[in-house]
C-alpha cells in the first residue's frame, strides 16, 4: 500500500506491506501533496501538490510523477487551481520510457580468474521496484577471444533452469563455488558447476568477451562485452576490457557506468569502468570469491541507493545552520554530500568540504548531523542531501527549505509559516 503523509516540514509519499510492516519513504518533497494514483504496470506513482501560498485566493499547484526506483521526477500539469484529487486511466496512460517488467540488466562482471583458481561470475540486475523475475527459459549467449591462454569455450549459449531475481535485487551467475561475503543468500547464486557442467571454470576469455541476455520469449534484454557477438568470424576486440589486476595481483570487476536514463550501452566501452576506478578501491564489504577482490557483488546497482531516509531538515542557531538526518538502514553506503541553493530551482552546489561518512552497511537507525558555517544571515537556503555508495554511485535523496532566517544580530526574524507565505 502507498499513501501521503504531511511531516509539518515537508510531506512524503510512504509505502508498506499490507500487513503494515517494512514502512519506506518512497520520496520527501518540500510541498503539500493532497493525493496520489498508482501505475503498477508502469512503474510510476503520480501526485498533486500544492506548489505556491502566495495567494490564499489562488492556490496554484502541479501534477507530478516518479518512477517506484525512485528515478526521474516529472512534472506532467503545472499551474493548476486547487489541486485536489487524481485518477488514471491506465488504458491511455503514457509508460513511455519506463523499465520493461522483465528488464533484467548484466551489472558487473569478475573476468579475472587467476588461471582458473578463482570463480568468475557475472552479476544480474532487477532494476524493477515492483516485479520478480524468474529466469527459467533465459538464455545467456556466450563469446570468447580466441588465444593461446583461453582454456574455455569459445561459443556457448546457457539456457537457465531456474532462478529469480528480485525486486530491486541481483543474482551472481559464478563459473564454481568458492568463498563469499556473508551477505549472500543461497537464491542470490546461480551455479554453473551444478547447473552447467561444461561452462565452470574459464567462462570469460579476459581478453575479450560478448555476451546476450534474452527472455523465454528469445527477446533481447541485454548485450555487453567487446567482441562483435558474431560467430566464426574476426573476433578481434573493438576495445580493451577494464583493468582487471592491480598492481598487487588482486582481482577487480568491472562495473556498468549509468547516467539519468540507466544503463550506459555494455557494448561500448563507456558503458564500463574498473572497481579500481571507485570507491571500492579504499574499502568493499562484498565479495565472491577471494575476500580482498575489488568489487560489489550482490549489491543493487543502478537503481534507488540503499539508503532508507526517514527524517531530513535544516535548523537556524545563533551563528549557523545545523543540518540533520537520521537513516533506518544503508548498504555498502559510503557517505553523504550536502547541497546548498537559495531556490529551491537554482543551482545546488555541494558545500562540504570532505565526504560525510556514511555506516556501510548496517539495519540500525543512524542519526547524523553536519554544520554549514558559510549561512550568512537575513538569507533563505535550500538543502538537499546526497548519498555516495562505495561503487561511486550518487543519488540525491531528499530537499529541505530552512525553517527561518536570522538577522544581522543572529536572532530569529521570520517563522517558518511567515517564511512560507512570503515565498
Amino acid at each position: 500500500m502507498y499513501w501521503a503523509e504531511g511531516t509539518g516540514v515537508f510531506d512524503s509519499i510512504k509505502r508498506a506491506n499490507l500487513d503494515g510492516t517494512d514502512i519506506d519513504t518512497l520520496l520527501l518533497e518540500d510541498a503539500y501533496m493532497r493525493a496520489i494514483a498508482l501505475d503498477v504496470e508502469g512503474g510510476k506513482i503520480y501526485w498533486s501538490q500544492v506548489d505556491s501560498l502566495d495567494d490564499p485566493a489562488r492556490i496554484i499547484g502541479s501534477i507530478k510523477r516518479i518512477n517506484l526506483d525512485r528515478t526521474n521526477i516529472e512534472t506532467i500539469v503545472s499551474e493548476i487551481h486547487r489541486p485536489g484529487g487524481i485518477a488514471l486511466n491506465l488504458s491511455t496512460a503514457d509508460v513511455s520510457g519506463t523499465a520493461s517488467i522483465d528488464g533484467i540488466t548484466i551489472s558487473e562482471i569478475m573476468v579475472a580468474s587467476k588461471g582458473g583458481r578463482l570463480p568468475q561470475w557475472i552479476e544480474l540486475h532487477n532494476p524493477s521496484d515492483i516485479h520478480a523475475v524468474n529466469l527459467k527459459g533465459w538464455t545467456l549467449e556466450i563469446q570468447n577471444r580466441r588465444s593461446t591462454n583461453f582454456k574455455g569455450r569459445i561459443n556457448a549459449t546457457l539456457t537457465f533452469k531456474d532462478g529469480t531475481v528480485e525486486p530491486q535485487e541481483t543474482l551472481l551467475i559464478i563459473s564454481k563455488q568458492d568463498r563469499a561475503s556473508n551477505h549472500f543468500q543461497n537464491e542470490q547464486i546461480y551455479n554453473l558447476s551444478n547447473q552447467h557442467p561444461n561452462l565452470q571454470d574459464m567462462v570469460l576469455s579476459e581478453e575479450g568477451f560478448y555476451l546476450k541476455l534474452s527472455n523465454a520469449a528469445g527477446e533481447t534484454r541485454d548485450e555487453v562485452g567487446n567482441l562483435d557477438g558474431k560467430r566464426n568470424t574476426n573476433d578481434k576486440p573493438a576495445w580493451s576490457l577494464p583493468k582487471s589486476l592491480t598492481e598487487e595481483d588482486t582481482r577487480a570487476s568491472m562495473i556498468r557506468t549509468h547516467d539519468d536514463k540507466g544503463p550506459r550501452l555494455g557494448t561500448d566501452a563507456s558503458g564500463w569502468i574498473s572497481a579500481i576506478n571507485t570507491k571500492l578501491l579504499t574499502g568493499t564489504t562484498s565479495y565472491y570469491g577471494h575476500p580482498g577482490d575489488i568489487g560489489a557483488p550482490g549489491v543493487k546497482s543502478g537503481g534507488a541507493l540503499p539508503v532508507k531516509l526517514s527524517g531530513f531538515r535544516a535548523e537556524r542557531t545563533d551563528t549557523d545552520v545545523v543540518v540533520r538526518w537520521i537513516t533506518e538502514s544503508e548498504l555498502n553506503n559510503a557517505g553523504f554530500n550536502i547541497l546548498r541553493g537559495e531556490t529551491k530551482n537554482s543551482e545546488f552546489k555541494v558545500i562540504n568540504p570532505q565526504l560525510i561518512q556514511g555506516a556501510g552497511t548496517t539495519s540500525e537507525r543512524h542519526e547524523y548531523m553536519w554544520t554549514d558555517t558559510t549561512a550568512k544571515p537575513n538569507v533563505v537556503y535550500y538543502y538537499r542531501i546526497e548519498d555516495v555508495s562505495h561503487a561511486g554511485e550518487r543519488k540525491q535523496l531528499a530537499t529541505v527549505r530552512m525553517s527561518g532566517y536570522v538577522s544581522a544580530a543572529g536572532k530569529l526574524a521570520t517563522k517558518w509559516g511567515d517564511l512560507k507565505l512570503q515565498e
